[in-house]
């Protein structure tokens, strides 16, 4: 039932309206039961993506050192011994003709007390000479004693002609 406007009355016809009407109970907003569902799975669906981001795995940048190996790779390059690349002339991008040295490779075993190949190589060297000044020695000692001894042939020749004199 409505209430009649008063123009001299101190309250609202509104408020005056409620306070007929109040013994219905409260007021309440009717809202439909989809905008309930869709609002409840929009909140579902942030707390999960809230929790993906606080507990979820992400991933983050690191600095690795190691080996990109292509498979099959675009060329192969095969030592002829094993060892340790000492030194690179090929570069990124870089043109190398048929035939052109790219890497050295060296075969030095490495101990705790240095490069031993490299040791070795000094002392068989060392020795190498030390033989061959042996043999210089023994060469011209040989050449000596030839002299000496077609000398000494000589002489006994001679003594054998003059005694058949």
């Amino acid at each position: 039932m409505p209430v009649k406007k008063d123009n001299n009355a101190i309250f609202r016809v509104e408020a005056l309206q409620h306070k007929l009407e109040g013994w219905l109970g409260p007021y309440r907003l009717h809202i439909p039961s989809s905008l309930t569902v869709c609002l409840f799975t929009g909140v579902i669906a942030f707390a999960l993506l809230v929790l993906l981001i606080v507990f979820g795995p992400y991933s983050e940048r690191v600095n690795v050192t190691g080996t990109v190996i292509f498979s099959p790779p675009a060329v192969l390059i095969t030592a002829q011994s094993d060892g340790v690349m000492t030194s690179s002339s090929a570069l990124e991008a870089k043109k190398v003709k048929r035939g052109e040295l790219i890497f050295s490779v060296s075969g030095d075993t490495q101990t705790n007390l240095g490069a031993t190949q490299v040791e070795m190589a000094e002392l068989l060297k060392k020795q190498r000479d030390t033989l061959a000044k042996k043999l210089n020695i023994l060469t011209r000692e040989s050449e000596a004693n030839r002299i000496y001894l077609s000398k000494k042939i000589q002489n006994k020749e001679q003594e054998i002609a003059s005694l058949k004199i």
